[in-house]
């Protein structure tokens, strides 16, 4: 055992904030359910370790008791990736003991607060339940057609931090609740996926948003009809409720669910960074009067020409709807064109990525995915480029799922398939 790997173990606890993100997502995917949580350590690149095979291979282990083995991987080098543990010298255990100790306080820190070192995400938007139908041939209009329908949570505020969450983001979200069972699975969802909805407005007797949607035999939405009616309830008093811990976010994302009233408040109040969700075609004027205010914009096709007045039909017209959001002051733009890629703007800088290959199997959750990417790629300082390459990747993942949320996104996943498929 190196002298270097101890050293690395017994750390400060501002040191620890390193491993923030590979905490974060213990926590959010059970680690108070006591079960043990195994993360891709790759992802602690901004630890300098002296085996590259290391931080590609070796795990982090977390224990609901204690965390006393969230050192273990780390200590044994490459053996862990095989094993999971290995036995400590009695150096080697006091050195774990300290390091745990500042783990436990830096998680009932982020149990409290939902964040460590107030470097969170606040998601202001819908969530709802969705019932999708999968058509097994061609669909033929005005008729039934044979299928499979499901149902799951959604809406586009909360799969975006349904997303964020598989990515290690520490997230809250600003929404409506109602007073009906369907409340108290979305409560326990969030709960098992550690989103934070300690601020999030309670309606009783309101009743939670259904968003139904048809899909063809690829998987492409045909058509969809949206019952959001309890989100008129998120108003700018509510807002102004929540603003400090608004303006405390690392980036607040909204969706067009939200009351344009609302939209405009937090474009006037809140200071952190906007990233905006046009949601759809019917919603997306909302966003009209407030593109100077937003920081990030992800629109798809129709979205962009509404909001840019541009018809797209080319490339030179594409680039001039890109222009355009930019010139009414939106800083970033990420125009999504579905399986043909993405157009990445800001300032003088253009980009075009293709989208990654992937074997879809419904396309419906690949614009939350894309957004959550985005707001991750924000949070760990990468280029214009490289947002729109972990944004495409993360998008083919999403695709590659039965539902609308892959439970398999992952930040080990994203950088992978962005490697070998975003060059």
């Amino acid at each position: 055992m190196e002298q270097r790997a101890i050293e690395k173990l017994n750390v400060s606890a501002a040191k620890l904030l390193l491993f923030r993100d590979r905490v974060e997502i213990a926590h959010s995917k059970g680690l108070l359910a006591n079960r043990t949580v195994s993360i891709p350590f790759a992802q602690l690149q901004s630890i300098e370790y002296h085996e590259k095979n290391l931080l590609e291979n070796a795990y982090l282990l977390f224990r609901a008791d204690g965390m006393q083995e969230i050192i273990h991987s780390v200590m044994a080098g490459h053996r862990a990736a095989d094993k999971g543990r290995v036995d400590l010298g009695k150096r080697e255990t006091e050195a774990a003991k300290s390091f745990c100790a500042t783990a436990q306080t830096a998680l009932e820190q982020f149990r409290e607060r939902g964040s460590f070192n107030g470097k969170y995400v606040a998601v202001c938007g819908g969530v709802n339940m969705d019932i999708g139908g999968r058509s097994f041939a061609p669909l033929i209009a005005k008729d039934s057609n044979p299928g499979r329908v499901e149902q799951s949570l959604g809406g586009v505020g909360r799969n975006i931090a349904h997303n964020m969450s598989l990515l290690g983001v520490s997230v809250s979200l600003l929404t409506a609740l109602g007073g009906d069972e369907c409340t108290t699975q979305i409560e326990r969802s969030c709960e098992e996926l550690g989103i934070d909805l300690s601020h999030a407005l309670r309606v009783p007797g309101g009743r939670t948003p259904t968003y139904v949607f048809l899909s063809d035999e690829n998987g492409d939405m045909a058509l969809a009809v949206a019952d959001m009616e309890i989100c008129e309830e998120l108003t700018p008093s509510y807002f102004a409720q929540q603003l400090e811990f608004l303006n405390g976010a690392a980036l607040v994302v909204v969706d067009t669910n939200l009351p344009r009233s609302s939209l405009l408040y937090l474009a006037e109040h809140c200071t952190a960074p906007l990233f905006a969700d046009p949601v759809s075609v019917a919603k997306a004027e909302k966003l009209r009067p407030i593109l100077k205010d937003i920081h990030t914009l992800k629109p798809n096709r129709l979205e962009a020409e509404l909001l840019s007045g541009v018809r797209i039909c080319d490339e030179a017209s594409l680039d001039a709807a890109v222009d355009a959001l930019l010139a009414r002051g939106v800083q970033r733009v990420f125009l999504s064109l579905g399986e043909k890629g993405i157009l990445a703007a800001q300032g003088d800088e253009r980009y075009w990525q293709e989208s990654c290959p992937a074997q879809m199997k419904n396309a419906t959750g690949a614009g939350d995915a894309l957004m959550a990417s985005l707001a991750w790629s924000y949070l760990e300082g990468r280029t214009l480029r490289e947002s729109a390459a972990l944004g495409a990747a993360a998008a083919s993942l999403a695709v590659e799922g039965e539902k609308t949320i892959n439970p398999e996104l992952s930040t080990s996943a994203v950088l992978s398939r962005a490697a070998a498929f975003c060059k």
